[in-house]
């Protein structure tokens, strides 16, 4: 039974003829091999669209989700090493200077040499040393952010084309179950 509205396709030993409720049209003539539907939701109705092109979206889709993937677990990894070095600075700066006496000395390590280092020195480098993880983590957890973004975007893009093709298949086997 067909409705108002509703998309039949034909096959006559070569092109396939598509008749909407918006006209007819006649496929390409190279794609008699060929599967097609409509794309609900497209803004042209009568465009008619080839499975394997929409595979082939859906393919390259699903990479580029894999590659954002990728991207936020190293992402993820980077701000875990940051995490680390700022634990352990935020540890030399209250545990280690605490435990300092006034006339001790301090060391610092440049290549395979101990550098002597007045205290004070010490302190602004590991202050400032600490302001630059909070900014790298900060920077990190909004390209963390954007990336999830993207990962929504990208996977409700899938979803849409999954279902869409889904449903024009199956309006495309009903007339052929009909007949069965």
């Amino acid at each position: 039974m067909r409705g108002a509205g509703a998309t039949w396709f034909a096959r006559w030993g070569g092109p396939t003829y598509v008749k909407t409720q918006y006209g007819s049209f006649q496929t390409p003539a190279d794609s008699s091999n060929a599967t097609f539907v409509r794309i609900r939701g497209s803004q042209n109705p009568s465009v008619c669209v080839n499975m394997a092109e929409i595979g082939a979206k859906l393919q390259a889709l699903s990479e580029e989700f894999t590659k954002l993937q990728q991207d936020l677990q190293e992402a993820v990894q980077s701000r875990q090493k940051l995490e680390a070095q700022k634990q352990e600075n935020l540890g030399v700066q209250k545990q280690e200077f605490a435990k300092l006496k006034d006339d001790e000395t301090i060391y610092k390590l440049v290549g395979p040499v101990l550098l002597k280092q007045e205290r004070t020195d010490a302190e602004s480098t590991v202050s400032g040393r600490l302001e630059f993880i909070d900014k790298e983590i900060s920077r990190l957890e909004k390209h963390i952010k954007d990336l999830q973004g993207k990962m929504d975007k990208k996977k409700t893009e899938i979803i849409q084309i999954q279902s869409s093709a889904q449903a024009a298949a199956a309006t495309a086997a009903a007339p052929q179950a009909a007949k069965a």
